[in-house]
């Protein structure tokens, strides 16, 4: 059933906008590019096994579901779980001149092969799973990371070796399921659960939080500042930052730190001084270790892994 839509995809633009892959009888994935003047129109045939994750490359791609006529716009800056369990369906997709994207499918049975065990043959975790979204909407919008940022520009040009392509392709799939799987509650979700922070308010609160240390990594404001900030204080800031995003204000930052220092590195070829810079890092010796301590090896040895 993916085969044929890749196949349909194919016949619909120039053999140089188009790339496939099919690492497993049950995963594609498809990374389009239009080249031309005119926008294109195209649909890949849906069918209510599948589930596709959806990613903006350049410019701004719209996405409907035929069925339902649910409309979304995918950008670089986030991308989509997009799935309709209940009926087949059409997923339109309409690409805007210089706009790009990349997708990958897979079936329900592909999703049990990949978790083993403890995902397929456990009934109760593929209801968690497929309840994860609640079906409130058929497109489900995550913010696109760093991380996740890397591991699809690396899906169709981190590898040269054509008899190692597909198990590499599928390596990549299942990186980015073990980081979409093991994400932080979003700030929604936590409102309805969250037993310290009651209020949608205080909710907010630590998303500005989070946004501001984003928005200042290279400057970021100290603790009370930040809580001064946001209009809270530093105790509720801690604790409520931590329930949400897993994490410590300032680990967090780190975290994210280190993994635009990837995507610097690996997505852009920035050079190692200017992406300390770009990072917060004035001094990169002192990039270079926060690195290593974080990856396990230095900038330098990270690129020279994967030439």
């Amino acid at each position: 059933m993916i085969t044929r839509g890749l196949n349909l995809l194919k016949k619909s633009l120039p053999a140089e906008d188009i790339k496939t892959a099919m690492p497993t009888a049950e995963l594609g994935a498809y990374q389009l590019q239009n080249s031309g003047k005119d926008t294109r129109k195209l649909e890949f045939a849906h069918e209510r096994m599948l589930i596709h994750f959806l990613f903006g490359l350049q410019g701004e791609v719209a996405l409907a579901a035929k069925d339902k006529g649910e409309e979304v716009e995918l950008t670089p800056n986030r991308y989509y779980m997009f799935s309709n369990p209940f009926v087949d369906d059409r997923l339109a997709i309409t690409l805007p001149p210089g706009a790009g994207m990349l997708s990958f499918v897979m079936s329900i049975k592909e999703l049990h092969s990949i978790f083993g065990s403890s995902f397929g043959g456990e009934e109760s975790a593929v209801k968690e799973f497929m309840e994860s979204y609640k079906m409130r909407k058929f497109f489900t919008e995550r913010e696109m990371t760093p991380s996740i940022s890397v591991i699809i520009h690396q899906f169709f040009n981190g590898i040269n070796r054509p008899d190692m392509q597909k198990i590499y392709q599928q390596g990549k799939v299942m990186e980015f399921l073990s980081l979409y799987m093991d994400r932080p509650q979003s700030v929604e979700e936590t409102k309805e659960h969250c037993p310290f922070v009651m209020d949608a308010l205080e909710m907010d609160k630590i998303k500005e939080a989070r946004d501001i240390i984003i928005e200042n990594m290279i400057d970021p404001p100290s603790l009370k500042s930040l809580a001064r900030m946001v209009g809270t204080n530093e105790f509720k800031l801690k604790v409520g930052f931590r329930y949400v995003y897993g994490n410590s204000v300032y680990g967090y930052l780190f975290d994210y730190r280190m993994e635009e220092a990837k995507k610097l590195l690996v997505v852009e070829n920035s050079r190692i001084n200017e992406v300390a810079a770009k990072v917060g890092y004035s001094n990169p010796s002192h990039f270079i270790a926060a690195y290593k301590r974080k990856y396990g090896i230095t900038p330098k040895q990270h690129l020279k892994s994967l030439t």
